[in-house]
């Protein structure tokens, strides 16, 4: 399960965090990969203290170079963006385009950039701890070829006119 970007409060990685330490022990050839820098020294203290709480999750708080950020990504089997405060991400069009299955929060729909059978949807810590307790039961491949799909459709001039009907 991996996470990548820039690491903000607003993004919702605490959260991640404390839902995968809560089921953690149930899932046992899982880990959880956050790579990403992190601006906010208090905050990166505060969830290098969280994550040093479990041995599964791997933190690599600071920029990575292109190729290893996609090294990150391409050894992943699912991506996680567990924004709680906004709706924009490249991340998720990025994981996309890398054939990526994603977990997205339920208010990301309002794009409609990811198809349906290629992402599993929360709304609330307690829907994302039960999404991540189950990964193992979702469809990986299908969400993946789903997802390369339609990136491999995606046109700037469609991201356009998505952004533009988001904000009018």
């Amino acid at each position: 399960i991996l996470y990548f970007g820039s690491i903000r409060p607003y993004k919702g990685v605490d959260n991640l965090i404390d839902c995968f330490n809560s089921i953690e022990s149930t899932l046992e050839n899982s880990s959880l990969t956050l790579a990403g820098g992190v601006s906010d020294a208090n905050y990166k203290n505060e969830l290098s203290e969280k994550v040093k709480l479990n041995s599964k999750i791997v933190a690599n708080f600071e920029f990575l170079p292109e190729q290893q950020l996609v090294d990150q990504i391409t050894a992943a089997d699912i991506v996680v963006i567990p924004f709680a405060d906004t709706l924009t991400s490249g991340s998720t069009i990025l994981a996309m385009t890398l054939g990526k299955p994603l977990i997205l929060p339920e208010k990301a729909k309002v794009f409609g950039c990811v198809p349906e059978l290629g992402v599993k949807y929360f709304t609330n810590t307690a829907e994302l701890t039960s999404v991540l307790q189950n990964v193992h039961k979702l469809p990986l491949e299908t969400m993946a070829t789903n997802n390369k799909a339609a990136a491999d459709k995606l046109t700037w001039e469609q991201v356009g006119v998505l952004s533009k009907q988001c904000y009018s």
